[in-house]
């Protein structure tokens, strides 16, 4: 059985999670710090053992139809042989939940895999190109977070 964890505590499985970014999507932008003034949150991982299964990363970026910023989700991966296990939802469930935990009220994600975010109760909010942009308002208990 796997477990969802904070790479804080797992920097080896991080740098696993950071090479398979770079060779799916090649570099992308930071996935840990600050942007804009605002904390990114730290990866998520799905750990087995000693096996990295999957990741996910954030990052700060403007939310649609505004210029305020927001966090995003900008890497969600999972190794090929593992996918169709529930992992990327366990994932995303795990960045819901943190994100929560840290006061953020909403996520948002730009994804060409839609459905997978729509069975999580996202919505979409751009449809206008392939890839969608969808966003989960995060309540805690039925109740808007303060």
């Amino acid at each position: 059985m796997y477990s969802i964890v904070s790479s804080e505590y797992e920097s080896r499985h991080l740098e696993i999670f950071g090479a398979w970014i770079q060779s799916e999507w090649g570099i992308v932008s930071t996935y840990t710090g600050t942007a804009e003034g605002i904390p990114i949150p730290v990866p998520i991982l799905a750990i087995e053992g000693e096996e990295l299964l999957g990741g996910l990363g954030f990052t700060v970026f403007a939310k649609p139809d505004s210029k305020k910023n927001g966090i995003w989700i900008n890497t969600l991966l999972v190794a090929p042989k593992h996918r169709k296990k529930g992992i990327g939802s366990q994932l995303i469930k795990a960045a819901e939940s943190h994100a929560i935990s840290t006061k953020v009220h909403e996520l948002f994600v730009y994804t060409d895999k839609q459905g997978l975010y729509e069975k999580l109760d996202w919505t979409i909010v751009d449809d206008t190109k392939e890839s969608k942009v969808l966003r989960k308002t995060l309540t805690k208990c039925g109740q808007a977070e303060d």
